[in-house]
């Protein structure tokens, strides 16, 4: 078969190009498709790759590579701000006689809204890789894969016009349950990157690697516990070096930036470590950066990353109101906030830290109040988000715990540059303020 994987162009309403998104540090490689597109390769089909948020690609070159291409499957991934554009590449493949699979973080909750149109066949959850490899055998086996596949939900033959969950969680779809883990992440081929433009990506200094899938935590704004589970998988230390040095020989890229894309880096200290020593045994040069929780290093630790290439640590601290660290879930305390900081900037890395205003219980005075004080930790990089409450996330199942609404479900608000819920707290404007308000002290020079 010929199978095109396409990763959508960010929201429209977020501002594009590639300079733009880079120095938000939106540029990714977009690894969920680049797996698939192996799994696809494997099986001896005919894969080409999409990337349109790197290329600067637009709508017309995209119809030209699908109406040149034809393919047979189309295999868009989606966020939750990009799944209005995620719909639209689905409606150009399946105009040019494509059957569409969709996968990601957002469709993985929303799977009926997906499947309620008529250009999505099938929606993956989770992790994709057996999913999508069990779908492959069967459509060229001409088999219906309907309700056969954990973690692939089928469209209806008879689609209603808005399928949803009846109040006993009864559905339509079938079976909807997440798959099964990949224990073995080693058993997981090299991503084939050479599907992609991969000039764009070294340019911009964008190359990155999982070493893991998965987070333990139970942060209620984050949708990972429901998108994998809390099991927490890992590659192994040799096989994380020999992907970075093929990058590095492959695509000249020594001394350069290299991200890890792990939800929480540090979470299995033992396992940095294997890495670091693997990366000095395998001559991996580059600079590296990750991203980690603030209870979870310690000086040797942080050392040793240094030692091994590490420039920058990217801290989820969220707030420093220790209420709302106690409410979400983040279960960490301004102490620890102050001591990873300190840590890091002893071991000579820079600092970088990501915070979150409009909690549901803060007020525009507590919104404030972070702002201001987010400059005693003297970090080299802040970023900051205003709450969004993703599906899959208690703050968007279940608002009215939370004393909260949410009047305006645009997807492509949902990327923290645009307030999205209100309280008798806050109200949109009160939250838009705030974030001005960041700019001004924290941003623009």
């Amino acid at each position: 078969m010929r199978i095109l994987m396409m990763n959508p162009a960010l929201s429209n309403k977020f501002p594009n190009g590639r300079e733009l998104i880079h120095d938000v540090d939106l540029i990714h490689l977009p690894m969920g498709i680049l797996y698939l597109a192996g799994v696809a390769m494997q099986g001896g089909h005919d894969v080409r790759v999409i990337d349109m948020p790197v290329s600067n690609m637009g709508w017309t070159e995209v119809e030209r590579i699908v109406d040149e291409f034809r393919p047979h499957l189309a295999g868009v991934t989606t966020m939750t701000a990009t799944f209005p554009n995620a719909m639209r590449c689905a409606r150009i493949a399946k105009a040019a006689g494509a059957r569409v699979v969709m996968g990601g973080a957002h469709v993985t909750f929303e799977y009926a809204e997906a499947l309620s149109s008529d250009c999505v066949d099938y929606v993956i959850k989770g992790e994709g890789e057996q999913a999508f490899a069990s779908l492959l055998q069967m459509l060229v086996a001409g088999q219906a894969p309907d309700g056969k596949v954990s973690g692939l939900i089928a469209r209806p033959a008879q689609r209603r016009s808005r399928d949803r969950l009846d109040d006993k969680g009864a559905s339509s779809f079938g079976d909807t349950s997440l798959p099964k883990r990949i224990r073995n992440l080693d058993s997981i081929a090299f991503p084939p990157y050479d599907l992609l433009d991969m000039k764009h990506y070294v340019e911009l200094e964008a190359l990155g690697i999982h070493t893991s899938r998965g987070c333990p935590y139970r942060c209620d704004f984050c949708t990972i516990q429901g998108q994998w589970g809390r099991q927490v998988t890992w590659r192994s230390a040799d096989e994380v070096a020999r992907e970075m040095k093929w990058l590095v020989d492959r695509y000249a890229y020594r001394g350069r930036e290299f991200i890890f894309y792990d939800d929480t880096f540090t979470v299995n200290r033992a396992h940095v470590l294997d890495i670091c020593d693997s990366m000095k045994r395998w001559d991996v040069d580059v600079r590296w950066k990750a991203m980690t929780r603030v209870d979870r290093v310690d000086d040797d630790l942080l050392q040793r990353m240094k030692s091994s290439g590490c420039f920058r640590i990217i801290y989820g601290i969220e707030t420093t109101n220790e209420e709302s660290l106690a409410k979400c879930g983040k279960d960490t305390h301004i102490r620890d906030v102050f001591a990873a900081v300190r840590m890091a900037k002893e071991a000579g890395l820079e600092v970088a830290g990501y915070f979150i205003i409009g909690f549901p219980w803060e007020t525009r005075d507590d919104m404030s109040r972070v702002i201001d004080t987010m400059g005693a930790l003297e970090l080299d990089e802040y970023g900051l988000a205003m709450l969004a409450p993703y599906p899959g996330t208690p703050y968007f199942d279940h608002p009215e715990r939370f004393g909260i609404s949410i009047p305006d479900r645009d997807w492509e608000r949902f990327n923290h540059l645009l307030p999205i819920i209100e309280s008798k707290n806050f109200t949109r404007k009160d939250q838009a303020e705030a974030f001005v308000d960041y700019l001004c002290q924290h941003v623009i020079d």
